[in-house]
């Protein structure tokens, strides 16, 4: 797995699953949807989360580097005169419609999905007609519709785009070649575009400085130095001893915050639990860490509901901010705190989790996913420090709660 495929994954893992195995699955398809760009295919049943607006900025640009590197890399002479006729409007049409500010909170980092699953024969068709738009230059004679947000009741009779899910709705029929040309025609675009922006194009420039050398710097944290803090930090955080438990330990582009290049170490203490934290080799500091314990991965935020009870998430701050003070010298202190989570009509929060988030003296954020039913703090992550408000009114549904430092 090269260091860009790690990223991939490292944002593939945002969304749950059922299980772990299902979980992997997802993954490990959306990779090779990418690379093979060939379509990233979901039931209109499914039920996805990513974090909230107020979480981790940083995943915008990286979902934009997501979509654009493999198409830019793979792009045909056909596709590069086509893409490059288009103009500014159209350029600028596509950047919104994969804006994630006009997308909902559970699907704003989330991959472009499909209102049904393709038939065999549909996804046959579907490859085989890519080829043909990229080798031969076969292209639809019209384009996909594209809208905001779909009525409630809207009828579905062609394949149209909305903004709003990140979604393609499929009328209840075969498509037709056409369609699968503008579907096909609307995903080059859209890679195209996006591809074209600052923030991607900032981010493609540091994959690529990276991949020039990538390996940690002189004065960075050793292999070993990166260990010893990793087993600090579950010993400090959850008093769990990873000393001697199985372990690994990697190095990749990591999340850039501050620096490129983290440590990703896991500790594996048994087939249903590990620890896996991300150590930045320039600074030291915590990038992200997530716990797979009694086989639940709490990485992947659930879908089970459960009812958010105001005065005990208060209550429970104190819990969250020590776990986030013990990771740090006594010296960092908590300069600004929030809880957030959404509610349906019950009062419940639909993943059944909630999440704490903290600015601390050093200039750092973060936030900590906690797990309701289970009364867990199993996913801790580093934001961008421009990702602390949630950029706007909030969503109906969305409750903050103001808390002490």
């Amino acid at each position: 797995m090269n260091h860009f495929d790690k990223k991939i994954r490292q944002m593939a893992e945002n969304t749950p699953c059922p299980t772990s195995k299902e979980y992997e699955k997802k993954i490990d398809r959306t990779l090779e949807a990418i690379k093979n760009q060939s379509p990233a295919v979901t039931s209109r049943k499914a039920s996805f989360f990513s974090f909230p607006k107020a979480g981790i900025a940083v995943c915008g640009a990286a979902a934009l580097v997501l979509i654009s590197i493999p198409v830019s890399a793979k792009i045909s002479d056909y596709v590069k005169d086509r893409m490059e006729q288009m103009s500014s409007a159209e350029q600028e049409q596509y950047i919104t419609a994969n804006d994630s500010s006009k997308m909902t909170k559970e699907h704003d980092t989330e991959a472009l999905r499909y209102s049904r699953e393709l038939t065999a024969d549909e996804e046959n068709r579907y490859r085989a007609l890519w080829d043909k738009y990229r080798n031969e230059g076969l292209f639809p004679e019209g384009e996909l519709t594209l809208t905001d947000r779909l009525e409630a009741d809207a009828a579905i009779t062609a394949p149209v785009y909305e903004t709003y899910n990140r979604e393609i709705f499929l009328p209840d029929r075969a498509l037709t070649d056409e369609e699968l040309l503008q579907m096909i025609d609307f995903s080059e675009k859209s890679a195209y575009a996006v591809s074209q922006t600052k923030e991607a194009q900032e981010s493609i420039q540091a994959q690529q400085e990276f991949n020039r050398n990538p390996y940690p710097d002189e004065t960075d944290l050793s292999e070993d130095e990166a260990i010893s803090k990793a087993i600090t930090f579950f010993h400090e955080m959850y008093g769990v001893d990873c000393s001697q438990m199985e372990t690994s330990c990697d190095y990749w582009m990591g999340f850039g915050f501050g620096e490129y290049g983290d440590y990703e170490i896991t500790f594996k203490e048994s087939d249903t639990c590990s620890y896996c934290v991300n150590i930045n080799s320039a600074t030291g500091i915590l990038s992200q860490l997530f716990i797979i314990k009694d086989g639940i991965d709490y990485h992947a935020p659930f879908r089970t509901p459960a009812k958010a009870d105001e005065t005990f998430l208060r209550s429970n701050y104190e819990n969250a901010k020590k776990l986030i003070t013990s990771a740090f010298n006594s010296d960092v202190t908590v300069t600004k705190a929030t809880c957030g989570y959404s509610v349906n009509a019950n009062g419940e929060t639909e993943t059944g989790c909630a999440y704490y988030f903290f600015g601390l003296s050093n200039n750092t954020v973060y936030g900590i996913q906690y797990h309701i039913d289970s009364d867990y703090f199993g996913y801790i992550y580093q934001l961008s420090d421009q990702g602390w408000e949630q950029g706007g009114t909030p969503e109906p549904g969305f409750q903050i709660l103001e808390l002490e430092p």
